[in-house]
């Protein structure tokens, strides 16, 4: 479930039409949502792995990332907006390129407290 408080970007699911996250044809569930600092673009991260890029005034994906092999379970962008991190329950977290719209890093954990750089 998607929470989200006043200090917080994230936007509670039940307060936005869930249809508007999906795309004709991409049924997986969403697992979370968080808006971009820039204002009018949301990450939002599903069931099967994937994260897209919305665009809230044209209702759009203007950006696919896949990388997950589980459900995406955080997002967080910086302050900028350029860049986006996600983790997933694969246990990896992956840094992504949100202008030039590729992954740059990978963390794998290896085992508990344990984290390595995949490049």
């Amino acid at each position: 479930m998607v929470r989200s408080t006043e200090d917080s970007p994230l936007v509670c699911a039940h307060t936005l039409k869930m249809a508007m996250w999906h795309e004709t044809g991409h049924r997986a569930e969403v697992t979370c949502i968080v808006r971009s600092p820039k204002g009018g673009t949301f990450a939002v991260g599903y069931a099967d792995g994937s994260i897209r890029l919305w665009d809230v005034a044209s209702k759009s994906v203007v950006a696919t990332f896949n990388g997950h092999k589980r459900a995406v379970t955080a997002l967080a962008f910086d302050d900028a907006g350029a860049r986006l991190a996600s983790g997933s329950q694969d246990t990896d977290l992956i840094l992504w390129d949100v202008i030039g719209e590729a992954g740059l890093f990978r963390f794998v954990i290896l085992v508990p407290g344990c984290v390595q750089e995949l490049n």
